[in-house]
């Protein structure tokens, strides 16, 4: 529980599920939250609409009514409430840039703008960089997911904190650690830009090794394969897949770009090492010692790095380093506390 308090109205703009995950499944635990703690707060929510839903298609027709119904709904909440604070949960790609500025044009309230993203990859041509220097300017509060966005936020903004995502499930206290590396894991999307050609390659060199993917199979060409040591799971529920974390001896993630990934906070708090590529907040995430970095697309790397995770001790040297990291800084409570702190100082 945090002891900061605010006497401030919270109104939270932000999607619930579907889809499952994301920023939709830390909206409902920041609302949980906010309840359990007598946080005064109201959900506004921005979860797409229509045809996008079931296709993932964009109609501008469905977006333009979106924004204009975000919009009137945050323009009444912010003037019937006093003492208010907006929570701005943005995902930071151009289109959803434009639609930002259409939704906060007028708004009184001081505003927190959250990115969901890598600003440094995200806000990388002429539109992009406008639409997000206009949004600065709406805004009392940058927040960002990692300290390479840190950099890119302050190029817009003077008030720009890093301000991870959380885990809202019990920490393990201490993993069983087994001599030989027997069972890895993914888990997220099985489409390329995850990097699951490279997993698969590292697959057939690597034989002794089961290696498990875990997640919906969203590009064909990952379909119907067929190497002996590798497990499609498919789908899990998220109630279940704490379950299956702990029984892995390394997690591996090698995106090709990430913001702040919940896999690998995840699997940390299970005390499992982690393999990841250096993209997003993962080197702030692993720090030194919770496990090893490689290049994006390089199945060379998740192989040597394999190798060098063979040592039990080591490995439960990052099992307890990635256990404590997790507790330290990334629980529900600690990043709310960060929050709470930004809504009383800064707005």
């Amino acid at each position: 529980m945090s002891n900061i308090s605010i006497d401030k109205k919270v109104i939270l703009v932000s999607p619930l599920p579907p889809p499952v995950g994301g920023i939709a499944s830390w909206t409902e635990s920041y609302i949980k939250y906010a309840e359990k703690n007598d946080i005064k707060c109201h959900l506004i929510n921005s979860a797409v609409v229509g045809e996008r839903v079931q296709t993932g298609k964009i109609s501008y027709k469905d977006e333009i009514k979106r924004t204009k119904k975000l919009h009137d709904e945050l323009k009444r909440w912010s003037k019937q409430e006093k003492d208010t604070v907006i929570h701005y949960n943005a995902s930071c790609f151009t289109k959803g840039l434009i639609r930002d500025l259409f939704v906060l044009a007028g708004i009184k309230a001081p505003i927190v703008y959250q990115c969901h993203c890598n600003l440094d990859t995200n806000i990388n041509n002429r539109l992009a960089k406008l639409m997000f220097s206009l949004v600065c300017k709406m805004v009392a509060v940058v927040c960002v997911l990692n300290t390479a966005s840190v950099k890119t936020a302050k190029l817009y903004h003077n008030n720009v904190f890093y301000v991870p995502n959380f885990i809202d499930k019990p920490t393990l206290e201490n993993k069983y650690i087994s001599e030989h590396i027997e069972n890895v894991c993914f888990v997220g999307r099985v489409e390329k830009r995850k990097g699951i050609q490279e997993l698969l390659n590292a697959a057939k060199v690597l034989p002794e090794i089961h290696f498990n993917i875990i997640g919906p199979i969203e590009d064909k060409n990952f379909k119907n394969i067929y190497i002996p040591n590798v497990k499609f799971w498919g789908s899990v529920d998220n109630k279940e897949i704490f379950g299956v974390l702990k029984e892995m001896d390394v997690y591996i993630l090698p995106s090709y770009s990430e913001g702040f990934p919940l896999g690998v906070l995840e699997a940390m708090s299970c005390g499992v090492p982690v393999i990841a590529s250096d993209v997003g907040a993962i080197k702030d995430m692993l720090g030194e010692k919770g496990g090893l970095i490689i290049k994006p697309k390089s199945s060379d790397d998740i192989i040597s790095s394999l190798n060098k995770m063979k040592s039990k001790e080591i490995r439960k040297q990052m099992s307890d380093f990635n256990i404590n990291r997790v507790k330290e800084f990334y629980t529900i409570d600690a990043v709310m506390k960060q929050f709470l702190n930004i809504y009383s100082s800064y707005v």
